[in-house]
């Protein structure tokens, strides 16, 4: 019995197929390997990203996340901006994620602000549409409260 190769590089397998003259069932294998061209960068050492990130790239991931928060918070209603206010709230960005999170000091500034989740996620929505919100009770009140901008269209119909 012969075998007869196949590859098939956009699913990173060897596919392999017995090849037989009479008719019969054929058995598949599947043997992963990766091409030996997938293992080198096709970007020039100048152009890959830093192994380890500096000061200064720490320092400009803040001031992105912090003018993200500005432009959140400008874009926001005046009542949203009132709530907003009474409670410590910033940006994060982690793996192209944008979240806001929200700490409020006592349960009332928590339960305004869960109210105002559809509002809150409308302006959050404009900046990143995979965007979350985790809202934070006072503490010892309870879990934290995360929703994603896409699910807040069942949350509005639940309210």
């Amino acid at each position: 019995m012969k075998k007869l190769l196949v590859t098939s590089w956009s699913f990173g397998a060897l596919l392999i197929i017995p090849y037989s003259p009479f008719p019969a069932p054929y058995s598949l294998y599947i043997k992963r390997e990766k091409p030996k061209s997938m293992n080198k960068a096709f970007l020039p050492p100048d152009d890959l990203p830093p192994v380890q990130l500096t000061p200064h790239d720490k320092f400009m991931r803040v001031e992105f996340e912090r003018g993200i928060g500005r432009c959140f918070y400008q874009a926001c209603d005046q009542i949203t901006q009132a709530l907003l206010s009474n409670c410590q709230w910033y940006v994060t960005l982690n793996a192209n994620l944008v979240t806001l999170i929200i700490d409020c000091p006592d349960i009332v500034a928590y339960w305004h602000i869960v109210s105002n989740i559809p509002q809150l996620g409308n302006h959050l929505q404009r900046i990143s549409p995979e965007a979350k919100i985790r809202v934070y009770p006072p503490t010892g009140k309870g879990m934290p409260f995360e929703i994603s901008v896409n699910e807040i269209s069942a949350y509005r119909d639940w309210l």
